[in-house]
């Protein structure tokens, strides 16, 4: 196998470098091996490409979906541990809190605003990522939960409006649609 350093001009054909890895292709376009500099290419020859060509681009295919997952699993813990906490009226950069001390949510529209929240509260910055992946998932939640909650609204304004119907008044604060006046309160009627 012949030698060439990188920059140099070199026949068309593949070449790799052991140290540091790295694979080239020079064309008859472009006489000149770009690559790493310092680095020493080995030209394979053509029959090894024709051989080894098929079974690197095995060994890529199958090893893909592990490499994604390995990728993506080193952005989730590099994310993770940069995690840092954020006061209500502290500068901050854009994005959406969760307080993890108060169950409350707050946005920050653009970088150098400020936190809107009551005082001590304290806040993690929710992953741009995990938003939006969740934010369908929040808006399914949404959509089959707000007919329960119509539903039960609904149901009592209903027994409300039928119990002043018959006649009875309901009592107590798990009805918020009563409204007594004082004359009513001094008749015992609330």
């Amino acid at each position: 196998m012949s030698t060439v350093q990188s920059g140099q001009a070199a026949p068309p054909g593949v070449y790799i470098s052991i140290k540091p890895p790295d694979l080239r292709v020079v064309s008859g376009a472009e006489p000149t091996l770009g690559g790493l500099p310092g680095a020493e290419y080995y030209k394979l020859p053509l029959v090894a490409v024709v051989v080894l060509g098929p079974v690197f681009g095995g060994v890529f295919a199958m090893s893909l979906p592990f490499m994604v997952f390995l990728a993506f699993g080193n952005a989730v813990r590099e994310y993770i541990g940069g995690f840092r906490t954020f006061r209500a009226q502290e500068i901050a950069p854009w994005g959406v809190y969760l307080g993890y001390n108060r169950l409350t949510l707050a946005h920050v529209t653009a970088s150098g605003e400020r936190i809107e929240g009551r005082a001590g509260t304290r806040y993690i910055r929710l992953p741009s990522l995990l938003v939006v992946l969740f934010s369908p998932l929040l808006g399914l939640l949404y959509i089959m939960v707000f007919p329960v909650l119509l539903a039960v609204a609904l149901l009592t304004v209903f027994l409300h409006l039928l119990m002043r119907l018959v006649g009875r008044q309901p009592r107590g604060p798990a009805w918020p649609f009563t409204s007594a006046t004082k004359a009513d309160r001094d008749r015992g009627v609330s």
